[in-house]
């Protein structure tokens, strides 16, 4: 299975190229450092739920063993924010908005579809602005929805021949008995 920090990965990936700037980060959220001196923006994966049955294989591979493999389509919520840091040109609204637009880019959903990922909604951006004691704080906020097809797989390996011997009663009468299985 895709690990949640892999998928926000592979979306970081994508939001570096639309900003196109090595000035500007994007960065996980949640990550216990000081907040960066330069503009920035973070990608936290808020939810990633099982939107499909899951699928099951088996393929042999050699005498003993089967290769077990389960696919699921997989809804991944994703919330971007977008932080200002003096600069007008990387204003957090310009910049989540160009964000927003770009994900449906065919270059970016080229790059994000060779990742396994596939864009499903974005949500309008919201003004997250809050006063400080110095001023004022520019966020901006949106949310995508990403649909991804996760994929499991395991080799099992399985008996490839048996012997049992012995003997049982029954009603008195003692039977011996002699079985091989080979496969």
């Amino acid at each position: 299975m895709t690990s949640d920090d892999t998928i926000n990965e592979f979306i970081r990936g994508a939001l570096e190229e639309i900003i196109s700037d090595s000035s500007y980060l994007v960065i996980k959220a949640d990550q216990n450092s000081p907040r960066p001196k330069v503009p920035y923006c973070t990608v936290k994966v808020m939810a990633s739920r099982s939107r499909s049955l899951e699928e099951f294989s088996e393929e042999n591979e050699g005498l003993t063993d089967i290769r077990i493999t389960s696919k699921v389509m997989r809804n991944i919520l994703v919330s971007f924010n977008f932080f200002k840091s003096g600069s007008v040109a990387h204003d957090p609204f310009y910049v989540a908005g160009l964000c927003r637009q770009a994900l449906s880019r065919s270059k970016i959903c080229s790059k994000l579809n060779t990742d396994g990922l596939g864009l499903a909604s974005r949500s309008q951006i919201r003004n997250l602005t809050f006063e400080l004691d110095n001023g004022f704080e520019e966020r901006a906020n949106f949310t995508a929805t990403f649909n991804y097809v996760d994929i499991d797989s395991d080799v099992s390996t399985t008996i490839s021949a048996v012997s049992l011997k012995g003997e049982y009663q029954n009603n008195g009468n003692i039977e011996s008995f002699d079985i091989d299985i080979n496969k």
